[in-house]
Formats: structure tokens, C-alpha cells, sequence
């Protein structure tokens, strides 16, 4: 019976259906139901932005030198991306790219590449158009 969930309203006290057919089926209707998890998510995380930044401090302090070796891995994995990036960090410095508003009107922007190869030629985009970008491609 370990291989069903517990369920004090059934007669056998346990679920219908086993874990991993469960887990399925979850996964199944997160699927298909996107938008209203998002909403879940986004309203989860607004209530609980304290605890989080408490987590994120206290993995920091439990894992230090962790985050640098990560970047290290993704500059290893992705140069072009990297070598793009830092392109658009020292442009912004030094006044050579100035940010534009996104296409929705929100200010806070960040720099999108079409071709990396290409660093300074970036789409000007907030975090959320962004996101859906790329959720579409």
C-alpha cells in the first residue's frame, strides 16, 4: 500500500490511484492549465517574497563560492552569450546603447538578442514580454 497516497475520505484510507499515476495526472493537468498555475505561482511567491530572500541568504552562506561556480559553467557552455552580454553591460556604461521602454510601456528593460554574434544589436524588452518570447519559440 506504500505505493498509494493517503486519503482519510476513502473507505481503505488511501488513494484511488497509485503515486506515479497521480503524479501524472498532475502533471497532465499543469500542463494544460498553464495560465491559471502562473497565477498560483506569482501569487505564492508575492506572499512569501520574505522567506525567500531568507532561503536564498541562508543557501548563500551554506554554499559559498556556489553561485560563481555556476556562472563559471554557464560561461563555459554559452561563450557567444556571455562575450554578447558583457558587450552590452560595457556599452550601457559607457553611453554607446542607452535602454529603451519595452513595447508594452514598461521601463524596466533588459537587452534581448536576436544573433549573439551580433552583441550590440539587442531588442530592448521587460521580463515578461520576455519570457513570453520565448515560451512562443
Amino acid at each position: 500500500m506504500s505505493e498509494f497516497h493517503r486519503d482519510c475520505k476513502s473507505p481503505d484510507g488511501h488513494r484511488g490511484t497509485c503515486k506515479e499515476c497521480h503524479r501524472a495526472i498532475i502533471r497532465e493537468w499543469k500542463r494544460s492549465n498553464r495560465e491559471k498555475v502562473r497565477g498560483y505561482d506569482k501569487k505564492y511567491k508575492e506572499s512569501h517574497k520574505k522567506e525567500a530572500n531568507e532561503y536564498k541568504k541562508e543557501w548563500h552562506k551554506k554554499n559559498p563560492g556556489k553561485k560563481t561556480e555556476y556562472g563559471r559553467v554557464y560561461r563555459d557552455r554559452h561563450p557567444d552569450k556571455y562575450i554578447a552580454h558583457q558587450a552590452v553591460k560595457y556599452a550601457l556604461r559607457e553611453g554607446q546603447l542607452i535602454k529603451q521602454p519595452c513595447g508594452c510601456g514598461c521601463v524596466e528593460v533588459e537587452a534581448h538578442h536576436e544573433d549573439y554574434s551580433k552583441p550590440l544589436e539587442v531588442v530592448w524588452i521587460c521580463r515578461p514580454c520576455h519570457r513570453k518570447y520565448h515560451r512562443r519559440k
